[in-house]
């Protein structure tokens, strides 16, 4: 090797080894990506990437990684230098770098065999000792062992004959309950890759490992992609495409063919639902549940306000987006006045049955709704809420949240808010009667919908369910097992059994004592990724110095 060639080959080792010892958390990552080093000398080849936050893994090519070095090889493949490393430079830097991380992690009293570390090359994880609710029953299995392998549950059973394999990581599960992942069943991400990134995030942190997205662009269809194959860290998406619909209120427009031809071409593009928000008229709705029907694509959306829940019941839609539906398409159907409901609990039974007849399953939404009344009445405490500081400025932006142009404080008047809160007494007797008869039900907040933080507001959603009359248990079914259902992927995930998708969290506290207890977070495993407590701790952290003095502004005005 010439004196040049070795020159460069120093100056590669100097760059990447200075990164690396700015943060142990860089050594870490530096032993586990080592092996595919050499990669980082083909600018389109792609190569492991683990962002700061700890919670997302990339691959991207490196013309996208324009957001900053979050692994040591990215720090340490600036396009200016890579040309110049040949294939046995690279053996060179690879070996010295090696001796240099294991030195550096001596020298710093690590152990270099982290959790996540072992589980990245092992992939074999084991929670022991655990409490778990499987969410197969209502029943809880005390002392268990879950181990999981290759992103699937692989076995589920006592911890006192539940072999751990050799060289699984564990998890000591002493005191603390195992649930299966969390899914909100409404959210909204957004055209931004910031924003979207941030909402993922999020979820995580939460232990959302499932999102339904109702309102989908091409970018979602990517974003659904990037965290299927692993380049993104992320629940689930299920998306659907633009919605279909004219806006209520306003003459309907689309004709029952042009309503089948969108069907048609979101199943093309690969959206999983389709979304109808807005008034159809009466062909034009029921050509949209006959198209999809024979495509395969559930419909899921608002009530045709101007047709009523009638035939959207008669038709059976498979999903109503929000149980707040009901007041305009039935309740309140043709009159312009809000107020006292005559006959309510009859008419409350009334449609309870009819709903579960029609198999029509229903999206909760009511902590959403319940918030309307908080910021028309104290915008200033319900922005002051810790998990605000997570969220990136433009978000609560585009969606109406800061003063003074706060789409409820800005609409409405204290006048209103008693409409407001007699509605929501309605929508939690609706929902208890729903429960009853047997209508499934989704909790889904839709989030970043105004003071609708990301993640957190599911924990709201299940509080306010079982404030609503229902028991933890079922509160819980809401979030697991019926979106699982509903969505078709319960083959795949929903409960805790072997064979299942190995989506869990871990939580601090019982969940069927105090439904409170899904926000007291453990740890939180996405297909057999293990995200820690401290990880989880160390990601909202560095989330809220990268937006709380934006948010901070927002609230001043």
């Amino acid at each position: 090797m010439s004196e040049d060639s070795l020159r460069q080959t120093g100056l590669f080792v100097n760059r990447f080894v200075d990164s690396c010892v700015r943060s142990p958390e860089n050594c870490r990552m530096a032993q586990r990506d080592m092996s595919t080093f050499g990669n980082c000398s083909q600018s389109k080849r792609r190569i492991p990437l683990v962002d700061k936050s700890g919670l997302q893994t990339a691959g991207y090519p490196r013309q996208a990684q324009h957001h900053g070095s979050g692994s040591p090889i990215a720090a340490a493949c600036p396009r200016s230098l890579t040309p110049l490393i040949s294939t046995n430079q690279l053996a060179l830097a690879y070996l010295i770098v090696l001796r240099l991380i294991a030195a550096a992690i001596a020298a710093s009293g690590q152990t270099g065999q982290s959790e996540t570390t072992a589980l990245a090359r092992s992939g074999v994880l084991a929670i022991v000792n655990a409490t778990v609710i499987p969410m197969t029953g209502e029943r809880v299995l005390s002392n268990q062992t879950v181990v999981a392998s290759r992103g699937r549950i692989s076995a589920v059973g006592p911890s006192a004959n539940t072999p751990v394999p050799k060289g699984a990581v564990r998890i000591d599960g002493t005191g603390k309950y195992l649930i299966p992942g969390v899914c909100d069943a409404h959210v909204h991400f957004q055209q931004d890759e910031t924003a979207n990134r941030t909402s993922l995030q999020l979820f995580l942190a939460n232990g959302i490992t499932t999102v339904l997205n109702l309102y989908g662009t091409p970018m979602h269809l990517e974003l659904r992609s990037a965290v299927a194959r692993g380049e993104l860290a992320g629940p689930a998406i299920v998306t659907s495409g633009p919605t279909v619909g004219t806006p209520h209120g306003q003459t309907p427009t689309a004709t029952p063919e042009e309503i089948a031809r969108e069907v048609i071409a979101q199943k093309r593009s690969g959206y999983d639902v389709v979304k109808l928000h807005g008034d159809l008229s009466s062909g034009a709705y029921r050509r949209l549940m006959t198209a999809s029907a024979k495509e395969s694509l559930p419909v899921v959306g608002h009530a045709p306000r101007n047709l009523g829940v009638a035939p959207m019941l008669e038709l059976r839609q498979q999903v109503v987006a929000h149980a707040e539906e009901y007041l305009y398409g039935y309740f309140y159907y043709g009159s312009q006045i809000q107020g006292v409901i005559p006959q309510l609990d009859h008419r409350i039974q009334t449609l309870a049955t009819d709903t579960a007849k029609s198999g029509t399953a229903v999206i909760s939404t009511v902590y959403v709704y319940r918030g309307i009344a908080d910021q028309i009445t104290e915008l200033e405490r319900v922005l002051n809420r810790r998990e605000v500081a997570y969220l990136p400025y433009a978000v609560g932006t585009s969606f109406g949240w800061w003063a003074p142009n706060n789409t409820y404080f800005s609409r409405f008047s204290k006048r209103d808010v008693p409409i407001f809160r007699y509605n929501y007494r309605v929508l939690e007797r609706l929902l208890l009667a729903f429960q009853k008869a047997g209508v499934r039900l989704l909790a889904g907040t839709d989030t970043p919908t105004s003071a609708v933080v990301p993640g957190f507001s599911i924990h709201d959603e299940l509080r306010d369910l079982v404030n609503a009359g229902f028991t933890p248990f079922q509160a819980l079914q809401c979030a697991t097992v019926n979106p699982a259902i509903v969505l078709g992927y319960a083959h795949d995930r929903g409960t805790i059994e072997p064979g299942k998708r190995a989506d869990l969290v871990l939580l601090g506290g019982n969940p069927l004592e105090n439904v409170a207890s899904t926000a007291l977070i453990d740890g939180v495993m996405r297909n057999g990724r293990w995200l820690s407590a401290t990880q989880i701790k160390t990601t909202l952290e560095r989330l809220a110095k990268l937006n709380s003095p934006f948010n901070q502004r927002g609230r001043r005005r």
